[in-house]
């Protein structure tokens, strides 16, 4: 089984581009399900998924513009909602643009935000897309309904000046082809 981390993601060539992944991934056969074997990332079906879904987003910026593409995401109950996976978005400069949960700090700027690590995560997500436009942060962090800590991995893209992502916890149930 094939995993794919943001270190990882590290050492492509900076031409190698992630639409190609699904190709890629299937042709090594890593599409069969499988765990993480240390059981703390969202395995490669999960990863390339959630990828698809950001995708969808990335769409309908381009199909309906951003005021749209904002209130989707910021609807609890819309179309970027699945349990508790969700899409957010944030500014370049990492203020929230929205968020369909955490209503309070849409506006705010974010980059000082620490997982429960103490590790500044947005920091590092607008750094990477500023710099290479897309790819993957894990952190703990606790999840919608209760106050333990889980493992999660999110993808990010940035398209103009808006970074879309979306995110799945570790040992969640699996994620629901989109």
């Amino acid at each position: 089984m094939l995993f794919f981390t943001a270190a990882d993601a590290a050492s492509y060539p900076s031409s190698w581009d992630w639409r190609t992944l699904p190709v890629l991934a299937a042709k090594a056969g890593a599409l069969q399900p499988g765990a993480d074997p240390q059981g703390d990332r969202m395995e490669t079906r999960e990863r390339l998924e959630i990828r698809l879904w950001v995708q969808k987003a990335i769409a309908l910026y381009e199909s309906s513009g951003k005021d749209e593409l904002l209130r989707q995401i910021a609807d609890p109950q819309g179309q970027f909602i699945r349990e508790k996976r969700y899409i957010f978005a944030l500014d370049i400069d990492g203020k929230l643009l929205a968020h369909p949960f955490s209503k309070p700090l849409v506006g705010m700027n974010l980059l000082d935000l620490k997982d429960c690590d103490g590790k500044t995560f947005v920091r590092r997500m607008i750094a990477t897309s500023r710099n290479r436009g897309y790819g993957f942060a894990d952190y703990k962090w606790r999840s919608l309904d209760s106050k333990e800590e889980y493992q999660k991995t999110v993808f990010f893209e940035r398209v103009d000046q808006i970074v879309l992502c979306g995110g799945i916890y570790a040992n969640s149930t699996p994620f629901e082809t989109i």
